[in-house]
C-alpha cells in the first residue's frame, strides 16, 4: 500500500516538475529582463517612450529572434543531414546527383531541365545554341526528338496533378513553362479544380 502511495506521489511528482519550473522560468524571464533590459532602455529611451515592462517585452522579443535564428540552424542542419543521407543511398543517390546537378546547369528550368533529363544535357545545350529561344510551348513543340516533345509536357502535368494530391494550390502547366531564356518561372497562374459526382 505505501509503495502504490509512493509512486503515485512520484508520478504526480514527475508530471507537475517540468510545469512549475516552465513557470519559474518564464517569471523569472520577465522579472530579470525588466530589471536588467528596463534599465538599460530607461537609460536609452526618453521617458515618453519608456513604460513599465518595455524591458519584459524586449526580453521576449529577444528570446523569440534568438529561437528563430536556432530553428533556422537547425533546418539547415537537418536539410544537410538529408542530403548526406540521400546521398548514401545507391540509386537515390544517382539519381538525386543527377537532378541537382541539371537544376544547377539549368537556372532551375523545369522545362529544360526534363528536356535535359531525357536527352541529355548536351542535346539541350546544343538545342539552345542552334534553335530560336522564347515561349516554352512552341521551343518543346519543334524539338527534333519525338521522345522528348512527349516527355515534357508529360513531365509538367503530372507535377502539377502531384502538387494538386499534396493539397497544394493547382498551377497551370504554363506557370512551370518560362521562357526559354529567362530561366525563371514567370507566370503565377492558378486555376479552381471544380469536382462533380
Amino acid at each position: 500500500m505505501f509503495k502504490s502511495i509512493g509512486t503515485t506521489l512520484f508520478a504526480g511528482f514527475i508530471t507537475l516538475l517540468p510545469v512549475v519550473l516552465t513557470i519559474y522560468l518564464l517569471v523569472w524571464l520577465a522579472v530579470s529582463s525588466e530589471q536588467v533590459l528596463g534599465g538599460a532602455l530607461q537609460w536609452i529611451l526618453p521617458d515618453l517612450i519608456y513604460f513599465p515592462g518595455l524591458g519584459m517585452i524586449v526580453g521576449l522579443v529577444l528570446v523569440f529572434f534568438v529561437g528563430f535564428l536556432m530553428k533556422a540552424i537547425f533546418i539547415r542542419q537537418l536539410f544537410t543531414f538529408s542530403e548526406r543521407l540521400l546521398y548514401r543511398l545507391p540509386f537515390i543517390k544517382t539519381v538525386y546527383r543527377v537532378m541537382r546537378d541539371l537544376l544547377d546547369e539549368f537556372d532551375q528550368n523545369p522545362v529544360l531541365v526534363s528536356g535535359a533529363y531525357n536527352a541529355g544535357p548536351n542535346a539541350v545545350k546544343r538545342w539552345l545554341r542552334t534553335r530560336p529561344t522564347g515561349e516554352a510551348a512552341i521551343w518543346i513543340e519543334t524539338l527534333p526528338y519525338y521522345e522528348t516533345r512527349d516527355y515534357i509536357p508529360r513531365v509538367l502535368a503530372f507535377t502539377t496533378i502531384y502538387d494538386w494530391r499534396m493539397g497544394g494550390d493547382l498551377k497551370r502547366i504554363s506557370s512551370r513553362m518560362p521562357h526559354i531564356e529567362s530561366g525563371k518561372i514567370g507566370v503565377k497562374g492558378y486555376t479552381d479544380v471544380v469536382c462533380r459526382d
